[in-house]
C-alpha cells in the first residue's frame, strides 16, 4: 500500500467518523500559530537534571563518527533532496510534478525546492495500474520509456542515497497520482446504496501527477540524495526523563511563539488556554555524527472545522543541566511528526511529517524551509 493512503472505512459513515476522529480539519480553523524561521527569539535557560546519556548507538549502516565542531561542514542544498515515493511493493523518488487534466502549469504558491517551477508537460505513459482503490480514493501509476522524460534520461542508473545510508540506483522512469476524496464529489454517486470504487482512471483525473524514478531497492528512508551530495545524518533516540521532558515542555510554553499563540487564543473569546487542550509529544535525540544530544517537543491540538489550533515545535539542545534553544516555531504544513533527522547535513535536525489531513510528507529544514513534500489533494468536505 502506498504512503499516500489513510486505513480503508468499510462505509460512507464509518470514512467520514474516521476522518473526523483523526482531527482531520478545513481552513476554518484559523488561528495557528505559523512563526518565520528568521524570528528572533529570547534565549531561554530551562534548569532540569542532567541527562541520562547512553552509549552512542551502533547501527551496521552507519559509519560516522563524531565531528570535530571545527572541521568544514558539507551542507546539501535544498534542492538536492527528493522525496520519497512507495506505490504497491516499488518505491520511487519524486523527480517532478506534471501538468494534469487539472493542474495546467504551476499553481503559482508552491514554496517546494523542486516544484517552484512550472509543472512537466504530460509524458507519453503506458498503461494505468491502479493499488489500494478503494472508495475514497487510492494510488496510479504508469511507466514512461526513458526517450520520453527529456533532461530526466540522465538519471538512468544514477545512484542515490535514501535516508542516511541506504543505496538503489535508477531502474526506470513512471508517472504517479494519489488521491483522496467523496465519490460525490469527483463522480456521479447520489448517495444512494454503496458507493463505487474509485478506478486507477480516476485517480489519475484528480490525483496530483509526479514524474518518479523507480529505485532498485525498497529502501525504508523517506528522502533520497545523489551520492556526490553531501549526505544526512541520522538521529538516534534516547530515553528521556521525566524531568527533561517536563523542561521541554515548560520551555516551548513560555518562547516567543508560545506566548504568540496565547494571546491569539485570548483575542479569539475563548478562555480555554491553549496549551491544557493539547497534546505534547517530546524526544530526546542524540546526532550520530557530532555527538549532541537534542529535545524535540511537538505542541499540537485535533484539527477541526471550527475553533483554535495549536501547532508548535521547539528544539533544544541538552547541554549539561541547561536546554538551549535551537528552533521554536509554528510547524505550518506538518500535522505530526514522523521522523527528526539532520537532512542537509548542518548539525542541526530538521523534521520530516505528514502534509495537511494527515495526506502525503512534507520535508523541512530546521529554519522552516521546505526541501520537498509529496502532496496529496483531498476532494470533498472532511467534516
Amino acid at each position: 500500500m502506498s504512503n499516500f493512503a489513510l486505513g480503508t472505512p468499510t462505509s460512507p459513515y464509518l470514512r467520514r467518523t474516521t476522518l473526523l476522529s483523526l482531527g482531520f480539519g478545513i481552513a476554518g480553523a484559523a488561528l495557528a500559530i505559523a512563526v518565520t524561521p528568521a524570528a528572533p527569539f529570547e534565549r531561554t535557560v530551562v534548569e532540569l537534571a542532567p541527562p541520562a546519556l547512553h552509549d552512542e548507538p551502533r547501527a551496521a549502516t552507519i559509519t560516522d563518527t563524531v565531528r570535530d565542531d571545527a572541521a568544514p561542514i558539507a551542507v546539501a542544498a535544498p534542492e538536492q533532496t527528493y522525496a520519497i515515493i512507495r506505490i504497491g511493493n516499488e518505491t520511487y523518488v519524486k523527480l517532478a510534478r506534471v501538468s494534469g487534466p487539472e493542474q495546467p502549469g504551476t499553481d503559482g504558491d508552491d514554496d517546494t525546492a523542486h516544484d517552484a517551477d512550472p509543472a512537466l508537460p504530460m509524458p507519453k505513459h503506458g498503461k494505468l495500474r491502479g493499488f489500494a482503490l478503494a472508495t475514497y480514493g487510492g494510488d496510479a501509476v504508469a511507466s514512461v520509456d526513458v526517450r520520453d522524460v527529456g533532461a530526466y534520461a540522465a538519471w538512468q542508473g544514477k545512484h542515490l542515497v535514501v535516508g542516511t545510508s541506504c543505496r538503489a540506483s535508477v531502474t526506470g522512469f513512471a508517472v504517479a497520482a494519489s488521491f483522496v476524496g467523496e465519490p460525490f464529489a469527483v463522480g456521479s454517486w447520489d448517495g444512494e446504496g454503496e458507493p463505487p470504487t474509485f478506478t486507477a482512471r480516476d485517480v489519475f483525473e484528480h490525483g496530483e501527477h509526479m514524474l518518479v524514478a523507480k529505485l532498485s531497492t525498497s529502501c525504508t528512508g523517506r528522502f533520497a540524495r545523489e551520492v556526490t551530495a553531501p549526505r544526512a545524518a541520522a538521529l538516534t533516540e534516547q530515553e528521556a526523563t521525566a524531568s527533561q521532558v517536563a523542561a521541554a515542555r515548560a520551555a516551548l510554553v513560555k518562547s516567543h511563539v508560545g506566548r504568540q499563540l496565547s494571546d491569539a487564543w485570548a483575542e479569539s473569546g475563548t478562555k480555554l488556554v491553549w496549551d491544557s487542550e493539547v497534546t505534547f509529544t517530546t524526544k530526546l535525540y542524540r546526532h550520530a555524527t557530532t555527538g549532541k544530544v537534542f529535545a524535540s517537543v511537538h505542541a499540537a491540538n485535533e484539527f477541526s472545522c471550527s475553533g483554535n489550533e495549536a501547532n508548535l515545535w521547539g528544539l533544544y539542545q541538552v547541554e549539561g543541566e541547561v536546554l538551549v534553544p535551537v528552533v521554536e516555531r509554528g510547524l505550518e504544513g506538518i500535522t505530526e511528526i514522523l521522523e527528526i533527522t539532520d537532512v542537509n547535513g548542518d548539525g542541526t535536525p530538521d523534521v520530516i511529517g505528514k502534509g495537511y489531513l494527515g495526506l502525503g510528507t512534507e520535508i523541512q529544514l530546521a529554519d522552516g524551509v521546505v526541501a520537498d513534500r509529496i502532496d496529496v489533494p483531498y476532494v470533498g468536505c472532511p467534516c
